[in-house]
């Protein structure tokens, strides 16, 4: 199979390891693969010539079975997210969220100078949504709120 983009390669863009863990296929459709490529050339790439080598990808796809047994229940399955880190994953979430078209960026758990990765999003509708993780406790959930920039 052919790189998703100049950075990603295929085998570690789908998400093998928790496929081989839970035992769920995750073969990703055309229509997918299409959607890594726009958000790899679109955001990830544009970081990598940005901050170089020191973003990387944690997590890119993940079908829906997959999607939902993890704790953040993110949508990974349409092709069109990553879940990434670096060096500087506060300068990175604030460079994405001030300079770049996405849909959804999400700040995930971490101190409030650094989150611990970045969960971002791009697609045609591009709503440049904006959240912050936490987990609530009495629930024993993780919650999405509205990010404020002066919270953090």
């Amino acid at each position: 199979m052919e790189n998703i983009s100049k950075n990603i390669k295929f085998e570690n863009w789908v998400d093998y390891q928790s496929k081989n863990i839970l035992k769920i296929e995750n073969t990703p459709n055309e229509q997918q693969i299409n959607n890594g490529k726009l958000i790899a050339e679109n955001i990830f790439e544009v970081l990598i010539k940005e901050f170089g080598e020191s973003i990387k990808l944690e997590t890119g796809f993940l079908n829906y079975d997959l999607s939902q047994k993890g704790i953040l229940q993110l949508p990974f399955y349409n092709g069109d997210a990553l879940k990434i880190t670096s060096d500087n994953n506060g300068d990175v979430f604030n460079y994405i969220k001030d300079n770049l078209n996405f849909d959804s960026l999400i700040w995930l758990f971490g101190s409030n100078k650094n989150p611990q990765s970045i969960y971002v999003s791009y697609n045609s509708e591009n709503k440049k949504q904006v959240y912050k993780t936490q987990f609530n406790k009495e629930l024993k959930k993780v919650e999405y709120i509205d990010y404020e920039p002066t919270a953090i």
